[in-house]
Order: structure tokens, then C-alpha cells, then sequence
């Protein structure tokens, strides 16, 4: 062995905060689908923070697509289901019943 073998720098650590980022409001968008407007802007953002972090080959990346997509999903199914329902006579009924 030679001098030169101990100075070796360390390989450089994988940068993996947007893969993090992306699993984290993942998460937090399948949480809180229920809340449409919520739900949509958290799904939208590990999206987009998986989809740049796998480019990067960054890890969670994968994790974080997934969540996104099946949140927005999600998200988008509650706001047309909440918009297709007439809550003007579903009160009006429950008014009635009392």
C-alpha cells in the first residue's frame, strides 16, 4: 500500500431531498384528498418533486410519482363528486326530517 491510499476522499453522498420531498406530500396529499383544493396542490407537488428527483435517480422518487398520481386522483374525485351532488336539497330533506 502507498501514501496515496489514505488519502482518498469519500465518495460524495446521493442528494436525495427532493425524492424525500416527494414522498413527504405524497403522504400528506393522500391525507388530505378528502380537502379537494388541499389535496390537489400537495398531489401536484410530489409530482412534480418525484418526476424531477427521478431524473436525478434520486431514491423515494418512484414512491412519491405514485402517491401524487393516486391522490390527485383522488382529489379530482372528490371535487366532481362533491360538485355533482345537490346540497341545497339534501339539507332541505334533512330539515324536513327534523
Amino acid at each position: 500500500m502507498d501514501y496515496n491510499d489514505y488519502n482518498q476522499t469519500p465518495a460524495a453522498k446521493q442528494n436525495n431531498t427532493l425524492g424525500i420531498i416527494g414522498l413527504v406530500t405524497g403522504i400528506l396529499a393522500l391525507l388530505f384528498f378528502c380537502c379537494p383544493i388541499l389535496g390537489v396542490i400537495l398531489a401536484v407537488v410530489a409530482l412534480v418533486c418525484g418526476i424531477i428527483a427521478k431524473g436525478q435517480n434520486q431514491k423515494f422518487a418512484l414512491a412519491g410519482i405514485i402517491m401524487g398520481i393516486i391522490a390527485l386522483l383522488l382529489s379530482i374525485g372528490v371535487l366532481a363528486v362533491g360538485s355533482i351532488i345537490d346540497w341545497e336539497e339534501i339539507l332541505r330533506n334533512i330539515e324536513q326530517m327534523q
